[in-house]
């Protein structure tokens, strides 16, 4: 209960936040709510009971986290809410100013780093002796979620910055990994994992990995598409018509 009284105070807290803002100050709090409600979804519903039986809850618990939550708390822009909050005076920048940290280019290099890091901790947590250990010892399983969900924050976050089609390039190639994963679990002749000795649940837990985290990353792909014509507005209003 911890844990849904620190979320329910998360949302709460940063609804404060937006009320501050003058005119919202373009803050997004339908966002986080919804990221929030993805991570209550994924750690306190019965999806969580689910995936201490099985790894097809485990893996259904890890894309909510990493393919819902991260991208929809990235796209509210939290800590620039937070941050501009307590500068009014900047919420409102003269016309023809970018908005907020979040128009400024992001390097291509910068983006690929991100990414690597990101995938980087997704596949080493799913080594089977890594993973074993996370099952067995709650605390490292609590580091676990952590490191998933803020690399792919932090992925999401530099992927809403990026301009036109790289973003959607790299959402692409950053899937990938993950859905490789994925594939080679579902076809798996033995099972991976010892605190889940059944073979077609861990094909099922493959099927979640590539095929609904691949279906969630193409709605990553529409919300990038969606941000970068908001972009493309603030920077030459009316293009749209």
């Amino acid at each position: 209960m911890i844990l849904a009284a620190a979320l329910v105070l998360a949302a709460a807290g940063f609804v404060a936040v937006c009320a501050r803002l003058p005119g919202g100050g373009g803050a997004r709090p339908w966002w986080f709510l919804a990221g929030i409600a993805a991570l209550a979804v994924a750690l306190v519903s019965p999806v969580h009971g689910w995936s201490e039986r099985s790894l097809a809850g485990h893996m259904v618990q890890h894309v909510l986290l990493i393919s819902l939550a991260a991208p929809l708390l990235a796209a509210a822009h939290p800590f620039e809410a937070v941050a501009r909050s307590g500068r009014p005076d900047r919420v409102a920048p003269r016309p023809g100013a970018t908005r907020s940290g979040r128009d400024k280019v992001v390097s291509a290099g910068g983006l690929a780093a991100v990414g690597v890091v990101q995938v980087g901790v997704l596949l080493g947590w799913h080594v089977p002796a890594i993973f074993d250990a996370a099952v067995a010892h709650q605390p490292l399983h609590d580091v676990e979620h952590v490191t998933l969900l803020a690399s792919a924050f932090a992925l999401w976050s530099m992927l809403l910055r990026a301009r036109d089609g790289a973003a959607v390039v790299a959402l692409f190639v950053a899937t990938l990994p993950a859905m490789g994963y994925g594939v080679a679990l579902t076809l798996a002749g033995t099972t991976w994992y010892v605190p889940y000795p059944d073979l077609p649940d861990q094909q099922l837990a493959g099927v979640v990995m590539w095929a609904y985290g691949g279906l969630l990353a193409v709605g990553g792909g529409v919300l990038l598409a969606i941000e970068w014509l908001r972009r493309a507005e603030r920077s030459t209003p009316g293009w749209l018509g």
